[in-house]
């Protein structure tokens, strides 16, 4: 069975309210159930706005640093987060994911806590901890994995292995469920075979 949805353009509306427009349609017609209750197209500020804020900023910090000199201020000693560049374990979920889905594929990774994660198993799985990836198949070339931080670094130091090591192995676990992959020999053989290959070993 195929149904057509059509929804006409105007002159002036733009191409994100016309996918607005044709999302809102489709899921009226109650065939499609709502994944989830937020926007996915968020208007974007416009270029003159951004670079008044950016002038704004600067400005603030410049006054900020004359005040410091002149010992009016005293700086703040910086708490660096275990998730800022230098020190964010560093996995190559890009190439990974291409590697087991194809270039073609079109995925989405969220990064998530246990808060997120909680609710997702809750309503998808009926389950009542807080996962440590979830995947979600969108259609034969689209999906998103949903990796929840808080629980691969709580795993990792059980396991007593490196977080980066986990986080790698969570993320082709959740590759391998969007192709299709059940838990079983053949899905960790194939696992195995990919953190290898980017040189990770097998939690």
């Amino acid at each position: 069975m195929s149904i057509n949805v059509e929804v006409s353009k105007t002159g002036n509306e733009s191409p994100l309210a016309t996918i607005r427009k044709f999302s809102r349609k489709v899921q009226g017609t109650g065939l499609v159930k709502t994944a989830r209750k937020r926007r996915y197209f968020a208007r974007d500020t416009s270029k003159i706005v951004k670079k008044k804020r950016a002038l704004k900023l600067l400005k603030r910090r410049a006054e900020y640093r004359q005040l410091v000199k002149e010992g009016k201020v005293v700086e703040a000693p910086q708490r660096r987060s275990p998730y800022t560049r230098p020190n964010r374990p560093r996995v190559p979920f890009e190439k990974m994911a291409h590697a087991i889905l194809g270039s073609q594929y079109e995925l989405s990774l969220v990064i998530c806590g246990d808060t997120l994660a909680s609710s997702l198993n809750r309503t998808y799985r009926k389950k009542v901890y807080p996962a440590n990836v979830l995947s979600f198949p969108i259609g034969k070339k689209e999906g998103e994995i949903f990796l929840n931080i808080r629980a691969s670094e709580r795993e990792a130091r059980t396991f007593g292995i490196p977080a980066r090591e986990h986080i790698a192995h969570l993320f082709v676990h959740g590759c391998f469920h969007l192709k299709g992959y059940m838990h079983g020999e053949k899905m960790e053989r194939e696992e195995g075979r990919i953190l290898r290959a980017f040189g990770f070993r097998r939690a």
